[in-house]
């Protein structure tokens, strides 16, 4: 078993983080080919180097190593078909969490950094030299794209190691402060050598490529060395309760041996966009191809002129835009490949196209109207959409199941090539979007006040109608399908108001209510408008005054049922007593002075006990006068 030697002086870290990465396990060392001749034409040494050979019994990419037992026993490696540069997968290796374990049984303990090692012994080629690499700008290269595991990206290096350990290149790229300090070392005596490259950012990927002879040779390392291992290191730190870890993902790793320049390698694609119906869409499509970058790179289908890298297509719909881009997909090189696209036919729309940027299971278009349309998509629940659609004019609005989405960031509008985009992400399985091509009316917000201005709350209740009589769900915002609309406002379940809603209603509506005493819960209602209204409130009785034309239905808030109601100095029949609301209607024709009489007074029981009186007497008068009618008068004697 190769043993690494330890340098305290070999970098400037802490001794914690000097303990961490100065200890290497090189157990079970990997037996592969037999080794090859090495001839003036240049090579790539690596095994596997695009890992498209699959894994090996242990779940490895054949030709590699991997072990997480410096602090990260949860390590593990997977091949992953979303991400790659050359051919149709790379090499995900996850760096996990720290844990407390070491490569060596005399370590114990928690700790604070640990890495993942993932790795080519290669001992394929027992006797390569570092001398014999070749040398070249793209000596070494490999193809990365690092994520954060946790709170950030711990750190990522790649480690060159001579004969016995004794020899060693680091390349660091982007090292975390928790991993302690790093720093270029280029010390002039045997060990340990690192550069350091910052400036990486994450899902991105990136070509490195340097002259590993030049490198080795500049920094003093000894260049008739053995080549004995490359590995990759992730890293992950913890400090306190936060976790900083790294993904990282490789693809296209080559080491060239050989007099000779490494070979310039070239590529071509052929493809073709279809819609869902699987009909060949290329005259409605537009393309551009990106770079790892996000530049656009020149080129002409099914020509052989693109280096080895991962390369991307945009498809535009109909005209290049922003507003009309569809979707941006990796794509594979030498190869014919196929682009199916969410393109829905329907001629309904401009282009004869709905548009998407993502897989719907259904999309049905409704029409209740010429100016707002209706799109009723059935997608994956959570997945971000953008629909594109083809319009004559700018909307005045769009909504998504029933709520505003913003202009300019929710939706966007190009006059110049008359596309709306529109984005959304499915709550559910169904969106519905509507577009409004005129400005639509919207319930307002109602209110109301009482004749003094007072805010009126839980005394009245209201509802709004549509004009066949059915009851419109009250939502302040809500918009409203086309047609007239009716307010009707109640107290105590007695309608007191009924108009045409005004969708522009931005004050409260007056109702013909005047509170009776002060606990704003007795009102004096009326459902007409009248010109003056006074009232007079004892515990005796309620008198008021209405002015106006009418008719009316007036509602007075009572304790008791009345003795009686009077209007203009006589009894009444045309009112109801409600227990059940501690109310009395009236309904009458004209205005007039009105009293409701709770209680007797004595003057009124008086007056009437008099009459009483006055009339037995009187009855009694006529009778004997009428008695002594009927007597024969007596003549006088003879």
């Amino acid at each position: 078993m190769l043993k690494r030697a330890k340098k305290e002086n070999r970098r400037r870290l802490p001794k914690k983080t000097v303990l961490v990465l100065c200890f290497l396990t090189l157990s079970g060392l990997i037996r592969l080919n037999a080794p090859l001749a090495h001839a003036s034409a240049s090579g790539n040494i690596i095994i596997n180097p695009s890992f498209e050979q699959g894994l090996d019994p242990q779940g490895i990419p054949v030709g590699w190593d991997l072990t997480g037992c410096e602090g990260v026993a949860n390590a593990n490696v997977t091949l992953d078909q979303t991400h790659w540069v050359n051919d149709i997968q790379s090499a995900k290796i996850t760096t996990g969490p720290v844990t407390p374990t070491y490569c060596f049984p005399d370590s114990s303990g928690p700790r604070p950094v640990g890495f993942v090692q993932f790795r080519q012994f290669l001992t394929n080629y027992p006797n390569l030299r570092f001398s014999n690499l070749t040398d070249s700008p793209s000596g070494f290269s490999f193809w990365f794209n690092l994520q954060p595991y946790g709170a950030g990206i711990a750190g990522f290096e790649v480690r060159i190691f001579g004969t016995e350990s004794t020899d060693e290149l680091d390349y660091v790229f982007d090292p975390d402060p928790s991993l302690g300090t790093y720093t270029n070392y280029t010390n002039p005596s045997p060990g340990l050598r690192s550069l350091i490259f910052q400036g990486y950012q994450p899902g991105q990927w990136y070509h490195f490529s340097r002259n590993l002879l030049a490198d080795w040779t500049t920094l003093n390392l000894n260049t008739s060395g053995i080549f004995s291992i490359l590995q990759f290191q992730g890293f992950a730190s913890q400090i306190g309760t936060q976790l900083k870890s790294t993904i990282f993902w490789l693809d296209d790793v080559r080491v060239y041996a050989g007099s000779q320049p490494p070979p310039t390698e070239t590529h071509w694609t052929i493809f073709n966009f279809t819609d869902t119906k699987g009909n060949i869409v290329d005259s409605k499509v537009r393309w551009k191809i990106l770079d790892s970058t996000g530049q656009t790179v020149t080129y002409i289908q099914g020509q052989n002129s693109l280096s080895t890298a991962p390369y991307w297509v945009q498809a535009y719909y109909l005209e290049y835009s922003p507003t009309t881009l569809i979707t941006t997909e990796q794509i594979q090189l030498d190869t014919r490949i196929t682009i199916s696209l969410t393109m829905i036919p329907n001629n309904s729309v401009i282009g004869n196209y709905i548009v998407l940027n993502n897989p719907v299971a259904n999309l049905t278009v409704y029409h209740p109207n010429s100016s707002t349309p209706q799109f009723i998509v059935q997608g994956t629940t959570g997945t971000e959409y953008a629909m594109l659609l083809g319009v004559a004019t700018q909307p005045a609005l769009i909504q998504g199941n029933g709520i505003d989405l913003r202009s300019g960031i929710d939706w966007t509008y190009d006059p110049t090539v008359s596309f709306t985009r529109i984005q959304f992400s499915m709550p559910f399985d169904t969106e519905n979007v509507t577009l409004f091509f005129n400005v639509p009316q919207r319930q307002p917000l109602i209110t109301f006040n009482d004749i003094t201005g007072t805010a009126l709350k839980s005394q009245i209740t209201f509802q709004i109608l549509d004009s066949r009589g059915g009851i419109v769900p009250y939502s302040p915002g809500k918009i409203l399908p086309a047609g007239t609309f009716f307010v009707e406002a109640y107290f105590e379940g007695y309608r007191i108001y009924r108009s045409p809603l005004e969708t522009n209603q931005s004050t409260p509506i007056t109702l013909e209510m005047l509170p009776l005493g002060a606990t704003g819960y007795s009102y004096l209602a009326l459902n007409s408008t009248v010109t003056a209204l006074t009232t007079s409130v004892s515990s005796s009785r309620i008198s008021f005054q209405v002015e106006g034309s009418g008719p009316y239905l007036i509602v007075v808030s009572v304790d008791k049922k009345p003795l009686r109601v009077e209007k203009d100095g006589l009894l009444i029949a045309s009112w109801i007593y409600n227990a059940t609301t501690g109310t009395v209607s009236i309904e009458t024709a004209t205005p007039g002075s009105f009293q409701l009489v709770l209680v007797e007074s004595a003057s009124y029981d008086y007056l009437y006990m008099g009459g009483a009186i006055a009339t037995v007497i009187l009855a009694g008068a006529i009778g004997i006068v009428l008695w002594r009618m009927r007597i024969p008068k007596k003549l006088p004697s003879d």
